[in-house]
């Protein structure tokens, strides 16, 4: 039984948890080294794309 068209997953939940999460890390913490943000995000951004992926 597949699950319900539209019906977001566990890890797109928790990539809309851990996007909040940097967005105020950086407006208290805004100097910290940007290249490992970067990396964050470019890894939570591979997860969502895998999400969708397993979605459609």
């Amino acid at each position: 039984s597949a699950s319900p068209a539209g019906r977001p997953c566990v890890d797109c939940h928790a990539f809309e948890f851990m996007q909040r999460a940097l967005q105020d890390l950086k407006k208290t913490a805004y100097s910290l080294d940007t290249r490992t943000e970067t990396l964050l995000l470019r890894a939570e951004k591979r997860g969502l794309c895998d999400c969708f992926h397993a979605i459609h």
